[in-house]
């Protein structure tokens, strides 16, 4: 699937103890239409034209299977933005994940190498670049046999909803976390918030990250788009 077009929407989500977090949420368009969501959690892009403007140069025409490729390049990136590039690179690497897995049919877990109860707790978090190099940081973390957790509570429901994957695929992850800000966040972007159960996030069900963005919420909660 090659990469068409590429969009970028600044929402801020206010907490219910009063702070208003801002987030960048990303469109990838391919050539069957299928779309790829990613997020830059807890950023504010201060141009965020500029930035889109630059993701579509580097990025349309790319094939969206060389998932491996494309974030080695967009690390070697400095953006210039008020997002730092390692949120910047993150964000693309999620919408990667979303867009092969909606095309294979399977849930983003599945692509990571992971199954539904691999792991029930989990702090190496997905800001480190995307889930390509946080597998990195794991594969080190066991062979030099660190212990693991992984979140923050800054991510929106798409931003979780990458977590969790991640989390489900790493076998070292053996210590409590904290992924909750779909819990802290007085709204989401998405139609459907990530399963919280007693201590326990399940990942979405569907393909790719399993989240659908609920427009008439993003309308509301955009500040800015380009």
């Amino acid at each position: 699937m090659k990469i068409t077009r590429v969009e970028a929407f600044q929402i801020e989500t206010p907490r219910y103890y009063g702070k208003i977090s801002g987030h960048a949420i990303v469109k990838i368009y391919v050539e069957n239409g299928l779309v790829g969501l990613g997020e830059a959690s807890d950023s504010r892009a201060a141009n965020l034209s500029s930035l889109t403007k630059r993701y579509n140069q580097l990025l349309v025409g790319c094939d969206t299977i060389r998932i491996v490729e494309i974030n080695e390049m967009l690390r070697q990136e400095n953006f210039g933005s008020t997002i730092s590039n390692a949120h910047l690179v993150l964000a693309i690497d999620l919408a990667l994940y979303d867009l092969n897995g909606k095309a294979q049919g399977v849930p983003a877990c599945m692509l990571l190498g992971g199954w539904k109860g691999a792991c029930t707790i989990f702090n190496v978090a997905c800001v480190a670049s995307g889930p390509i190099y946080v597998r990195r940081l794991f594969a080190l973390a066991e062979a030099a046999g660190l212990e693991c957790l992984i979140g923050t509570d800054q991510e929106s429901t798409l931003g979780t909803s990458a977590q969790v994957p991640v989390g489900v695929s790493m076998p070292n992850l053996n210590l409590p976390c904290d992924p909750m800000g779909p819990v802290l966040y007085t709204t989401s972007p998405a139609k459907k918030r990530i399963h919280a159960e007693g201590s326990y996030l399940y990942p979405p069900e569907g393909p790719g990250l399993g989240i659908e963005l609920d427009e008439d919420k993003m309308k509301q909660m955009t500040i800015v788009s380009a």
